[in-house]
């Protein structure tokens, strides 16, 4: 069945809620974020409970929602991660 999706591309808001003055404070947001997550709390919590110190909208929260991970998944991916040098001659699915 064909994707009849019309909402490609970037949300009309982001142009707003991503502007560069944000950058510094949503990297902060991921920060503690992050150190939450680490820490063993519940994700939807910790993200209210950051998204309302810095007072982000749903669309701020939702890209530090995607931004952000524990320590332990950072190494877990990091573990996982290939190198340009490993993938020469390799055929990739």
């Amino acid at each position: 069945m064909p994707d009849k999706r019309a909402h490609r591309g970037p949300h009309p808001e982001d142009e707003r809620s991503l502007a560069p003055q944000w950058v510094p404070i949503l990297r902060k947001a991921v920060e503690h974020f992050s150190w939450l997550l680490t820490r063993g709390y519940a994700e939807k919590s910790s993200l209210k409970l950051v998204g309302d110190h810095f007072q982000l909208d749903a669309r701020q929260r939702m890209a530090v929602l995607r931004s952000a991970c524990s320590d332990e998944s950072m190494r877990r991916r990091l573990q996982h991660e290939s190198h340009e040098q490993e993938m020469v001659g390799r055929n990739l699915l």
